[in-house]
């Protein structure tokens, strides 16, 4: 791969990591652009570059989750043997990403720890009813 495109990709992480870093101490709504570029140590061009708002950085970071499951899902042995696991994998995955998404769209009012542990209660719930 592109040494260029290996970079930019780990620029992206640095940037998603600092949102997350500072959405444990604020609301989403009062994070600014430059806190996250003063969180992740990236240049300010480097942010505009690559988002174009906050909300992209959320997107970002959902795609590359969407991806690595769906990787998950296409290229695991355990996985393709059973197709109602591969179903259980895309059901919960939306769930999270559409949580997200409401979650974002509320302000992310509750903190991020707050829904960490609500997923993992969801996950819990939902694995048990299906056993």
């Amino acid at each position: 791969m592109d040494k260029r495109v290996v970079k930019n990709e780990r620029v992206k992480k640095e940037i998603e990591k600092a949102l997350f870093t500072l959405l444990e101490r604020k609301r989403f709504s009062e994070i600014t652009v430059s806190d996250i570029i003063r969180t992740s140590g990236v240049a300010r061009a480097s942010y505009y570059r690559n988002f174009d708002s906050k909300e992209d950085v959320i997107e970002s970071y959902m795609e590359r989750q969407r991806r690595e499951v769906a990787y998950t899902i296409t290229f695991s042995e355990s996985l393709a043997d059973t197709s109602i696991e591969r179903y259980n994998l895309y059901f919960l995955s939306g769930a999270m990403f559409n949580t997200t998404i409401q979650w974002l769209k509320g302000g992310a009012v509750e903190a991020p720890r707050e829904m960490a542990h609500a997923f993992l209660h969801l996950l819990s719930s939902n694995n048990a009813e299906l056993d």
